[in-house]
């Protein structure tokens, strides 16, 4: 791989690192077995039927068993076996028949699903790394590993079209992705948040570590939109930790740029600057515009996080400077540091300089694409006319701004628009609007924020003193 100066080629690089091993404990556990069925019994069918397997399908089965997931799709098995989806289909429904995989229901993205009960899969994993001679177990993960890195950075590329795309090593050529838009690709991203895990862990104890950092960038989509931002956090933390020892100092300052933006998200601002402030010094030092105005940018948003926001409006502009020189000239930067400054001016009650910022935000950010932080610059420019008393207006603009939120699928933003509907509404003198607002937020907080649902229940309770800025999932 050239990126991490070894002449080795990827599909070589994961044949020579070894059996499977620590991979299979992460794995999430398959139904639980009928309690009329001891292990022992089921272990004893599980050979016998295995020993009348067509050789096709002992290997398929093999190869199946081999995958960190303990449950998968069709797209997944075509992916792994190499086969026709008419054949892998034919070779799953062998597989079921003689009692060795299950078929366990239908979901609504990922089709038919399948799996092996633990002991099934444990014995077809002794018998792989015994039979294949050839390592063809190690090439099913590998080929697993590069479905989903391929398919995740597909759905970066309709997600997320003016991001930096690096670069992605594959062995292979791996299947099309199974969507052809947007709503299609964030939903297959958030079906296979835990697939997408597992399959960081595995790439990491294989060694093989641009897979590792290349897993976590291409799921940018998911962090920006979707908790548990713990797990991104963890993430992030393996994957930066992949990008310095691969030597790739672009990657290393990506990760060190939306990581900042995660740590944000949980509340640690003091870490999140220092990881933007490492982006910053690195991209000063290699002379990457487009990193430090990233770095900038999430600067900026730690500063008024942190309650300074003059430093915070200094190093926003200094972004927006950058974003729009040469040779970035990026509309989309620049958007976004609009956006957040159209908030600072909120919280500082200064309506009319926010609503400046947040209308060219708006045409900007829609005039690329990015319906997500469009939706989120509306949500605010509802809040600038609240503040000016133009309720009727606010309150449109803010339901505009949460369907796009419910048709994005993106829980936090939902939650927030909701709380600011509430807050709306009670100046209005609307209670009872207002509280059938707050009651929904509560409830969507509760999925992902505690502290944020608290904070809602304790207004219910009231709805006499201030509601705590809740809007301000800043970034």
């Amino acid at each position: 791989m050239t990126e991490t100066g070894t002449t080795v080629s990827p599909s070589d690089q994961r044949l020579l690192t070894g059996l499977p091993a620590a991979t299979a404990a992460r794995a999430s556990p398959s139904h639980p077995a009928p309690p009329t069925i001891t292990d022992e019994e089921r272990g004893t069918t599980a050979v016998e039927a295995y020993g009348n397997l067509p050789e096709a399908s002992a290997q398929i089965c093999r190869l199946l068993a081999a995958l960190p997931p303990a449950q998968w799709d069709i797209d997944t098995a075509v992916a792994v076996c190499g086969l026709s989806r008419q054949e892998t289909v034919g070779q799953l429904e062998t597989l079921c028949d003689a009692g060795l995989a299950q078929r366990q229901g239908q979901h609504p993205v990922r089709g038919d699903l399948y799996g092996f009960h633990d002991d099934v899969r444990r014995r077809a994993r002794v018998h792989a790394e015994a039979e294949e001679t050839n390592q063809s177990h190690i090439r099913a993960l590998a080929c697993w590993l590069d479905w989903m890195l391929a398919t995740t950075s597909s759905a970066e590329r309709l997600l997320m079209p003016w991001r930096r795309m690096l670069s992605r090593d594959l062995s292979g050529v791996p299947a099309p992705a199974p969507f052809t838009d947007e709503d299609g690709a964030l939903a297959w991203l958030q079906t296979h948040q835990g697939d997408l895990e597992l399959a960081v862990y595995a790439a990491e104890d294989r060694r093989w570590l641009p897979l590792v950092w290349q897993l976590v960038h291409a799921a940018g989509p998911l962090f920006q939109r979707l908790p548990p931002l713990e797990l991104w956090r963890n993430l992030h933390e393996r994957g930066l930790k992949a990008a310095r020892a691969c030597g790739h100092q672009e990657a290393e300052r990506e990760l060190l740029t939306t990581g900042a933006s995660v740590l944000r998200g949980l509340r640690d601002v003091t870490e999140a600057a220092r990881w933007a402030s490492l982006a910053f010094d690195s991209a000063e030092a290699t002379a990457d515009q487009r990193s430090k105005a990233q770095a900038l940018y999430e600067l900026g948003l730690c500063h008024d996080a942190d309650g300074r926001a003059e430093p915070a409006i200094a190093l926003l502009s200094d972004a927006i400077s950058v974003w729009e020189g040469p040779p970035i000239s990026d509309q989309h930067g620049a958007a976004l540091c609009r956006l957040a400054l159209g908030s600072i001016s909120l919280e500082a009650a200064r309506a009319e300089p926010a609503l400046d910022h947040l209308r060219r935000a708006v045409w900007e950010l829609t005039g690329v694409g990015d319906r997500f932080n469009a939706a989120r610059a509306q949500a605010r420019r509802g809040l600038a006319h609240a503040q000016l008393g133009h309720h009727e207006r606010a309150i449109s603009l803010l339901s505009e701004a949460l369907d796009s939120f419910i048709a994005m699928d993106s829980p936090p933003q939902q939650a927030r628009v909701l709380a600011a509907l509430g807050e709306t509404t009670v100046r209005q003198g609307n209670w009872r609007d207002a509280r059938d607002y707050f009651q929904q937020a509560r409830i969507v907080f509760e999925r992902f924020d505690a502290l944020a649902a608290d904070q809602i229940m304790r207004r219910l309770r009231t709805l006499e003193s201030p509601l705590p800025n809740v809007l301000e999932g800043r970034g």
